[in-house]
């Protein structure tokens, strides 16, 4: 939770505005795995509610919780099947992932477990997959513009309270989108400090090809 904003967060509100439906799920708790007991449980509902609060003033939509422990032995085959109910619901046609060369396991195994669904589910919509970026510098093939909802985008790192006492995520994303400037090439902007979220774009196909070169001697699980 909090990540969605971090790395594709101006883009969403730029889709919302434009009338896109958009839903969001998370698949893990977002408690570390010391955390134990009523700790732990009162860490996941400040953190759920969080997102709730923010999900409310982007489109007032309630995002899905699957609370997956977060880097812990989970039941693949289970949250495969979980996860597969949950796209094929919506029936989405363009999916949003952290990038799967991301360094924290959870990004890696997020995207290894959509492979997973889009491998083995033939009905389904997904035209594009848009992988962000949220803690690693990635190569990217598009850039979005986002300074026009640059400052909501920024509010609304804010509202991630229990995170930002730890670190200033608020910040640091909002320096990572003025950073990617570096990167005008694959956006045309009429502003002079743009900022910019950078993604790489594929076809599902395409997506499953990397996704398998890339993690197959890797232990993600």
């Amino acid at each position: 939770q909090d990540d969605d904003i971090i790395g594709c967060g101006g883009t969403l509100l730029k889709s919302s505005n434009c009338g896109a439906d958009i839903h969001t799920i998370y698949i893990t708790d977002g408690a570390s795995p010391k955390m134990i007991g009523k700790t732990r449980a009162e860490y996941i509902k400040v953190r759920n509610e969080e997102a709730e609060t923010v999900w409310g003033k982007i489109n007032g939509s309630k995002p899905t919780f699957m609370n997956l422990p977060t880097r812990q032995d989970i039941d693949v085959d289970a949250a495969i099947a979980q996860l597969r109910n949950l796209i094929i619901e919506r029936n989405p046609d363009c999916v949003f992932v952290p990038h799967f060369l991301e360094l924290p396991l959870d990004h890696k195994r997020t995207a290894y477990l959509f492979s997973q669904i889009l491998q083995t589910t033939s009905a389904h919509n997904i035209q594009e997959v848009w992988s962000y970026q949220v803690t690693s510098m990635i190569a990217p093939n598009i850039g979005i513009d986002i300074t026009d909802v640059e400052q909501t985008k920024y509010d609304l790192m804010l509202l991630w309270e229990s995170q930002n006492k730890m670190f200033n995520y608020a910040h640091r994303a909002r320096g990572l989108n003025a950073a990617n400037t570096f990167y005008t090439q694959y956006t045309k902007s009429s502003h002079t400090n743009p900022y910019i979220e950078l993604f790489f774009v594929t076809a599902p196909k395409q997506y499953i090809e990397l996704i398998n070169s890339f993690y197959e001697n890797e232990a993600l699980f």
